[in-house]
């Protein structure tokens, strides 16, 4: 029963992290492309959702929580692989436009 308890914890770990790290990529744009107030509130679901399910695991017990955090960790490392790419051209921040 403890192995298929942990087994589920990891499973449970690894699908809250994608969707936690998957969501800090969008919560990023969102406050990159002006809609602050939207990206606030995704904030705040995005970090009370996570907080949940570790506090869920915490609950079951200390190996658990471990395993749970372990999956959490490992979905950082595959979300953030997944979206390595070539990094955008470096402006400075008071740089005017090209315009006509």
């Amino acid at each position: 029963m403890s192995a298929l308890l942990d087994a589920g914890c990891f499973a449970l770990g690894i699908a809250a992290g994608l969707l936690h790290f998957r969501l800090l990529h969008w919560n990023t744009h969102l406050f990159i492309t002006g809609g602050a107030l939207r990206a606030i509130g995704v904030q705040l679901l995005r970090l009370a959702a996570l907080a949940a399910v570790l506090v869920l695991a915490a609950w079951l017990g200390a190996l658990p929580l471990l395993v749970t955090a372990l999956g959490v960790m490992i979905a950082r490392f595959i979300v953030t692989s997944s979206m390595r790419g070539p990094a955008p051209p470096a402006t400075p921040r008071n740089a005017k436009a090209a315009g006509p």
